[in-house]
Parts: structure tokens; C-alpha cells; sequence
């Protein structure tokens, strides 16, 4: 599992107020957690080929409903070894907080191309399954 500390958009995370980030003995270990419902949150790092990481870009950009049907429908991207995207995403494992960021490598330096997407409640729940 990827750490919080290695994460784009960690910063972002560390300011969101529904999230709390505490570090373990000598800052080793770092523990998430969803307030609300005090759900651990996983931090998940995927890579796409072109056409994933196309698809999943696309995805990000639906509105929740939508997102929903397509996932239902055509499923998740599948995720490869090595491949020209990177997905971030934070996910609470009661599935009611999700955060998902996707980038795409410039030669060793990644770049972002969609903004975070957060999601809280009955959204969260269809935004983790892209990350999941």
C-alpha cells in the first residue's frame, strides 16, 4: 500500500477538515481517518495503459449518476504494471469518503490532468469503485 506522505495531492488531503492524518512512533507510520464515521481511509496508487488511463480520465468526469451506470455497465479500467498514467485516490473502508486524482507521466515527473474529485456519502461509494 502507498503512503499519504508520497501522494500529489497530499497537501490537499491534509487541509480537507472530514480527514485527519496522524503520524506513528518517530513519524514511521501514518494513520487516516474519516471523521464523520471514524472509517480508516487506504491510500491507493493504480497505473493505466493510454487507453485506460483515456478511459478512466473520462470517468472522472462524469457526474455521479452517470458514473454509476458506466461502472455498472462497462466496469473499471483495468489497471496495468507499468503504464503512462497514475491514479492517487483515497478511499475510507466504509466506502463514504473517496478522494481520486489522476495523472499522467511527463518523461520522469508526473503531471496532474483531472483535479481532485472528493466525494462524501452515496457518491463516495461509486467514486471508490474506480479506485478499487
Amino acid at each position: 500500500m502507498a503512503n499519504i506522505n508520497n501522494l500529489a495531492m497530499a497537501t490537499a488531503m491534509a487541509a480537507n477538515p472530514s480527514i485527519s492524518i496522524k503520524k506513528g512512533f518517530l513519524g514511521l507510520t501514518t494513520k487516516i481517518e474519516y471523521k464523520p464515521t471514524k472509517s480508516p481511509v487506504k491510500v491507493i496508487t493504480t497505473e493505466f495503459s493510454n487507453d485506460a488511463g483515456s478511459r478512466m480520465r473520462q470517468l472522472l468526469n462524469l457526474p455521479a449518476a452517470r458514473l454509476d451506470e458506466e461502472l455498472k455497465g462497462a466496469g473499471r479500467p483495468k489497471d496495468t504494471p507499468v503504464g503512462p498514467y497514475l491514479m492517487e485516490a483515497l478511499v475510507s473502508h466504509d466506502h463514504r469518503f473517496a478522494a481520486v486524482q489522476l495523472f499522467r507521466y511527463a518523461g520522469t515527473d508526473r503531471e496532474a490532468i483531472t483535479d481532485i474529485r472528493v466525494a462524501e456519502g452515496d457518491e463516495a461509494a461509486v467514486l471508490s469503485r474506480l479506485a478499487e
